[in-house]
């Protein structure tokens, strides 16, 4: 029995050859005929595995019961996670595979209703070009997210450890611990406190003093967004007094299952020339004024969290960067949930419903909500900005502000001509061709302003000419 090692450190997997003569089971022959590559745990249950979309083998041996296109996803997904160069080195997808258990998370999406999940399959698979194209999906797709978030993000502040004094890294979450322990820290980071970052929430997670939103309704994203809000809105106060001189960070929600719940919090890099603990105190304090005094909460038990920790080199620096910007990885809270549940095929149902709604309304839990969160000099209309600007990002500024005068001129011309024209036309007409004119020049629109400019001027008439 050959054993890969090198694979998968938290699950077992064996050679599928070996499993066939354990197993004697002409549908497994089946399927390791088709797919030869393909690892198998050892642990796999063959009646649950159907059920289970985190299981790239249990919905490949359940192929024939799913649609065409569901079967034609998998098939890509395994050639994605399973490819190999031609020096024999695995690949980047099977790279993530073996690291990320990309493969959990790309049949997840396979499998659920997800709007783009074709996209995303396909994300990299080399459909239109050798390289592949872009699914553009970087809340949850790894390679996009690298693209066109993480990757900038550290082109441009990756140098800048040490445009001020003092360097922190900022978490601002939510917790239902009354008392102070386990709501405020504040001290120097130290190598373990990355490991309870990235284990946080995975202890505790179904019981009733977890710090999580329900998410089933529309009403319950909008609380989320309310929280994020206010993460964004208590960061920018704190430049006012003077106590940081700039901050770059990104709102994250972290998800559970089976109930369908969320955590709303935020995450900031904070350049400042002295920071105290009284002042970190201060901003939880005002945080949590700004909580109680909003109508839009619903769920008062819920208490600002915050933690502060200095960071003492630019190693430490440029992983707290990476840790801001980083992808949900929704295999993370489906395999939690299996560890705690009792599966069966009725409760896999509701697993799977659940996967469904949060992929569905995830979107719209950001909507209104910066997805990069720039203050003080790490805005580049600073003067003492601390990015770099490369130079594909200075070709796509000069490009948007040749846009922008452009659509500016456009509207102008086009909002002169309906001045002129606006005593030959309708009200309603002039009103809805000033409105289209305001709007090519991206000039907000108040309510009533283009229906007032298309009023005529009631004239009063002579004395002579009234009547009686």
């Amino acid at each position: 029995m050959e054993v890969d090692e090198g694979d998968r450190s938290k699950r077992s997997c064996t050679n599928p050859s070996s499993l066939v003569d354990v197993l004697h089971d002409e549908t497994l022959q089946g399927l390791l005929r088709d797919y030869p590559a393909l690892l198998i745990p050892r642990d796999l249950d063959l009646e649950m595995a159907q059920y289970d979309w985190s299981s790239l083998p249990g919905q490949l041996l359940n192929r024939h019961h799913l649609g065409e296109r569901d079967r034609s996803l998998l098939g890509a997904v395994y050639r994605k996670c399973y490819y190999e160069r031609a020096d024999g080195e695995p690949g980047w997808w099977n790279r993530q595979r073996q690291f990320h258990d990309y493969d959990a998370r790309a049949t997840i999406i396979a499998r659920s209703r997800f709007e783009k999940k074709v996209a995303f399959c396909l994300c990299g698979y080399g459909r239109y070009d050798k390289r592949g194209y872009y699914c553009h999906q970087v809340r949850i797709g790894p390679r996009c997210h690298y693209h066109f978030r993480l990757r900038p993000i550290l082109d441009e502040f990756g140098r800048a450890y040490r445009a001020d004094r003092e360097v922190w890294f900022v978490t601002l979450s939510l917790t239902r611990q009354e008392g102070d322990r386990g709501r405020f820290v504040y001290k120097d980071l130290e190598p373990e406190d990355w490991k309870k970052h990235a284990e946080e929430g995975a202890a505790d997670v179904y019981d009733q003093r977890a710090p999580a939103l329900p998410f089933d309704l529309g009403l319950d994203y909008c609380q989320c967004q309310v929280y994020l809000g206010f993460f964004q809105r208590i960061m920018k106060e704190s430049l006012e007094p003077g106590w940081c001189s700039g901050a770059v960070g990104a709102p994250e929600v972290a998800v559970w299952f089976r109930p369908l719940s969320v955590l709303p919090h935020a995450h900031y890099v904070m350049f400042t020339d002295g920071f105290s603990e009284d002042r970190a105190r201060d901003i939880r304090r005002r945080l949590k004024q700004m909580i109680r005094n909003s109508r839009r909460i619903t769920d008062k038990k819920l208490y600002p969290s915050t933690a502060f920790y200095r960071l003492p080199t630019r190693k430490d620096y440029i992983k707290a960067l990476r840790y801001c910007f980083k992808p949900v990885a929704v295999e993370v809270p489906y395999r939690l949930a299996l560890a705690v549940g009792e599966p069966s095929p009725r409760w896999f149902d509701g697993l799977n419903e659940d996967t469904n709604r949060f992929l569905e309304v995830l979107e719209g839990a950001f909507f209104g909500v910066n997805s990069v969160h720039r203050l003080g000099i790490c805005q580049p209309c600073n003067e003492r900005y601390c990015g770099f600007v490369t130079e594909e990002r200075q070709q796509r500024r000069d490009a948007e502000r040749k846009r922008r005068q452009e659509k500016k001129s456009e509207g102008e011309v086009a909002l002169s001509r309906a001045m002129r024209c606006r005593r030959g036309l309708e009200r309603k007409t002039a009103k809805v061709e000033i409105e289209r004119a305001l709007r090519r020049m991206e000039v907000p629109i108040e309510r009533g302003q283009a229906g007032r400019s298309c009023r005529h001027k009631r004239r009063r008439r002579p004395q002579s000419q009234r009547s009686g």
